[in-house]
């Protein structure tokens, strides 16, 4: 019992830093106060989409753990669905206008898409989304074997390429 409590609060604590990134980086954007978008001038900033998906993620986790399944499927749905929608984008070459639907893009860096989240943060995303949409099945004790092994690898595929996106700061690559 006290290791599950344990759990909780970690995952609301989680949930809550996700939403205080995702708040902060939001205002930054629409202040247009570059310090809250980019941390230093050779890194690359964070984009919109991908502060909002941070906001809709921690939302998630905290209405995850107050009982909420439904509002908590909805936003890990909505994760999942933004980040399936860049990664297509980047597939299929296409432009679906996506990264300039709330916010239009107003800092220079050179990068292949300005203004829209990278790959890897998008894969991410999508299991994200997927996981937190999944978990409610453990949360209503309905424990099954594979649904336990499915979301322990997307957790531990969401650590390992976070991990390399760490590491390419790290190594300013």
């Amino acid at each position: 019992m006290q290791m599950d409590q344990r759990n909780n609060h970690l995952s609301i604590v989680s949930g809550c830093l996700c939403v205080l990134l995702g708040v902060v980086v939001l205002y930054g954007w629409h202040t247009q106060f570059l310090p809250l978008i980019q941390i230093h001038s050779s890194f690359v900033p964070m984009q919109y989409n991908t502060a909002l998906e941070f906001l809709l993620c921690g939302l998630g986790l905290i209405f995850l753990n107050f009982k909420k399944n439904i509002i908590s499927v909805v936003l890990g749905s909505l994760v999942s669905i933004v980040g399936a929608i860049t990664l297509a984008q980047y597939i299929w070459e296409i432009n679906t206008g996506l990264d300039k639907l709330f916010i239009g893009h107003y800092i220079q860096i050179k990068a292949s898409h300005p203004g829209r989240m990278t790959p890897n943060t998008a894969l991410c995303f999508l299991l994200s989304g997927i996981a937190l949409a999944l978990i409610h099945k453990i949360h209503k004790k309905i424990k099954t074997i594979t649904t336990a092994i499915t979301l322990e690898t997307l957790g531990a595929i969401v650590t390992g390429l976070g991990l390399v996106s760490l590491a390419g700061y790290i190594f300013d690559l």
